[in-house]
């Protein structure tokens, strides 16, 4: 389709994100929703010591903010697992894929890095 936008949210629940950090994010995933056309299919993404696909990718918004509130901030970071777990919803998907990270810092968990975690040709955009 024309015009199909898939972004994946990936949202760090950290040890470091509790409090007013991982509120803050959960307050800009919810704002995301107004930047959305009716079209736009998203995915949340969690990460902390592993990743966890929270929603498939999806234009129901209400699945994507039920699992906004049930957030949790504990361990360690993962953040190129958060990105494997998104790419793999992202990949060979039709129209525009965006990533749209929200994090407070650096990985601290050894494994995959963020060049060989992205596909290539998949367009992402980080936010930090």
């Amino acid at each position: 389709m024309v015009g199909e936008h898939s972004i994946a949210v990936l949202v760090d629940c950290s040890g470091s994100m509790k409090g007013q950090r991982l509120q803050a994010a959960q307050a800009a995933i919810r704002e995301l929703k107004g930047l959305s056309g009716p079209h736009t299919q998203f995915t949340l993404v969690a990460f902390a010591a592993d990743a966890t696909r929270k929603t498939p990718l999806t234009t129901a918004w209400l699945v994507i903010e039920s699992q906004v509130d049930n957030l949790e901030a504990d361990g360690a970071t993962a953040l190129s697992r958060g990105i494997l777990v998104a790419s793999t919803q992202l990949t060979h998907r039709p129209g525009l894929n965006t990533m749209v990270v929200l994090t407070e810092g650096e990985t601290s968990v050894k494994g995959v890095t963020r060049s060989n975690a992205v596909p290539r040709g998949l367009m992402t955009e980080v936010w930090f």
